[in-house]
């Protein structure tokens, strides 16, 4: 009898850890990102051009409950995640295995995730080699960013999302990117998104076996 009671104990708090999963949102916010190609040292002159990763940035992971209740926050940065580097091997990880499994059909399903966007200060400043390319460019990314925008950003938080894009008129290929951002995204919908990606490569696994009995039994 004891025994059948800490069985459904055991359940009800699996159910309920599922449940609390399935009905929660990941937001991710990231603070201070920087990705430039432009010396520290640069003030409009031609200077030595370097690619870097700014190291102030912030991460903060959290799982929100019904999309309002904090129960799980994690709190990353440059140090934090080049301490994780070192604990994990990444050597194991088969690039070409996932390369070769992935197929673009999934990216229909991964879509359907749609992460919303619930701030972003964006500030890109780009130049590049032909000066009047430059000068076409810079709209036209513009245009994109504010064609896409209002597909991923939550209604509420319209007047949250900012973006600048300036020219840089210099001899080179020069960015300079600079973002505040925060996204949510409902576990539901991922877990949706892998469900149906392993359905549909169970079924191709199926059919492939069937294929081959047929071959077997003709022979």
């Amino acid at each position: 009898m004891v025994l059948v009671f800490l069985i459904c104990i055991i359940l009800i708090i699996i159910t309920a850890i599922f449940f609390l999963i399935i009905l929660s949102t990941l937001k991710i916010e990231i603070k201070d990102a920087e990705l430039s190609n432009i010396n520290d040292k640069y003030e409009n002159k031609q200077n030595t051009i370097r690619s870097k990763i700014g190291k102030k940035y912030k991460i903060k992971i959290s799982l929100l409950f019904l999309n309002k209740i904090k129960y799980i926050s994690i709190n990353l940065n440059y140090k934090k995640i080049q301490e994780l580097k070192s604990k994990i091997n990444f050597n194991k990880i088969n690039i070409k295995k996932i390369e070769k499994e992935f197929e673009w059909s999934d990216c229909k399903e991964l879509i359907e995730i749609k992460p919303n966007i619930s701030y972003m200060n964006l500030n890109i400043k780009l130049g590049i080699d032909d000066v009047l390319f430059t000068t076409y460019l810079i709209p036209i990314i513009s245009t994109i960013i504010s064609i896409f925008l209002p597909f991923v950003v939550e209604k509420a938080s319209i007047n949250k999302v900012n973006y600048i894009i300036k020219p840089i008129y210099n001899n080179g290929n020069i960015y300079d990117v600079k973002i505040n951002i925060g996204l949510k995204i409902k576990i539901i919908k991922v877990v949706n998104a892998i469900y149906k990606i392993y359905k549909k490569r169970k079924i191709k696994m199926n059919i492939y076996k069937e294929n081959n009995n047929n071959v077997k039994c003709n022979v």
